[in-house]
């Protein structure tokens, strides 16, 4: 946030108060009513969830990082990377491109089940139709007994071969990066090459962006315009992705490469989000905000592209907090985490960059206003 504030004027900066609100919220919210305008946050669920209850004493206008749920009291809009706006992202991009029928690979995990709810909600507000849907285990990395190694790499093959028995359009794969490739993997090799697979948001890494890209054939993944490198691969070897490349290898070299130091080079987002939006067709106001780039969230002390996302939410954030006068659901805010909108629940929603995987090309599609 004060990345961004630092981009602005000397005398255009807001005067910026930091408050930890992780003991008492309710001290925390006395001290915003002390003549703030706007207030960022609270973070947790729990705490935003509180805010929503206690709306007569915040100031004029609430951005909160985490949405609790589908509708915001007046003068709160509720900003957050949650499954469920993933799934909505998913849904809307799968139903776009023309596909009717839905099958699902998701990991038997609290937050799995949470991506799975996020995607069916919105998939069957849309019309879509859900033909399969398949849970693999997910142990836990210390896991160290064969026979449950073994009996985990079973369920795992079953799960995906439920999938392709019965697979309808496309497949929807929730996981993290190195499972997501090696989910990947399984369905080319046990099934049809030409499948699509829609990966959810979780599963991309920046670090990952240009490896084995073979073995994400006919794959889809959003992703923050922030968090994606200028780079695109060398020609894949004949031999990489064809079926005799393994599941388990796939993961391991996904895994093993995760160790790569993220690159510098970004795109113009700003020229292609609206060449793009442009040639869509779509008439609508794309306020230009001054977004920070990679570059420059990787130059701050202490940086850790593991929190990539987290730095792009706080970016964003304070981006709609300056613009919140303008926040409506046909202004569209160009940040880094995508172009946002407010809709008429005052939840705040986002067009992402798309990567497209086909054998050894890349396709970069910027945020594009529908």
């Amino acid at each position: 946030m004060e990345l961004v504030n630092s981009r602005r004027s000397p005398s255009q900066r807001p005067m910026l108060e930091f408050i930890d609100s992780g003991n008492d919220l309710s001290d925390a919210l006395l001290s915003t009513t002390t003549g703030a305008d706007i207030m960022v946050g609270p973070l947790s669920r729990e705490n935003v969830d509180q805010v929503m209850r206690e709306t007569t004493s915040l100031p004029r206008t609430v951005i909160t990082l985490n949405q609790v749920s589908d509708i915001s009291p007046y003068g709160v809009f509720q900003f957050g990377l949650s499954p469920d706006e993933d799934g909505r992202q998913i849904a809307n991009k799968a139903f776009a491109d023309g596909y009717r029928t839905a099958s699902i690979l998701y990991p038997e995990t609290t937050w799995g089940s949470r991506y799975l709810a996020g995607f069916s909600k919105h998939w069957e507000r849309l019309g879509g139709v859900t033909a399969t849907i398949a849970a693999y285990p997910l142990p836990g990395e210390t896991v160290t007994d064969s026979q449950e190694k073994k009996t985990n790499r079973e369920r795992l093959t079953d799960a995906v071969k439920s999938v392709l028995e019965n697979s309808g359009d496309f497949v929807y794969v929730v996981g993290k990066p190195a499972k997501a490739r090696e989910l990947r993997t399984f369905l080319l090799y046990y099934g049809n090459f030409d499948l699509p697979v829609y990966i959810s948001a979780r599963g991309y890494d920046r670090r990952l962006f240009a490896h084995n890209t073979a073995d994400l054939r006919n794959t889809w993944m959003p992703a923050m315009p922030i968090n994606i490198p200028d780079e695109r691969p060398e020609p894949a070897s004949a031999t990489q992705g064809e079926a005799d490349t393994t599941a388990q290898d796939a993961e391991t070299a996904a895994t093993e490469a995760l160790a790569i130091q993220p690159q510098s080079n970004e795109p113009d987002w700003a020229m292609l989000t609206a060449s793009a939006s442009q040639s869509s067709g779509y008439q609508s106001d794309i306020i230009s905000s001054a977004v920070p780039g990679w570059n420059d969230i990787a130059s701050m002390p202490g940086f850790d592209s593991n929190y990539a996302a987290y730095y792009a939410m706080g970016i964003d954030a304070m981006i709609l907090a300056l613009n919140s006068w303008q926040l409506s659901p046909d202004r569209t805010i160009r940040g880094s985490t995508g172009l946002l909108f407010s809709d008429q629940d005052g939840i705040i929603r986002r067009h992402p960059a798309w990567i497209y995987y086909d054998k050894d090309q890349i396709k970069v599609q910027p945020p594009t206003v529908h």
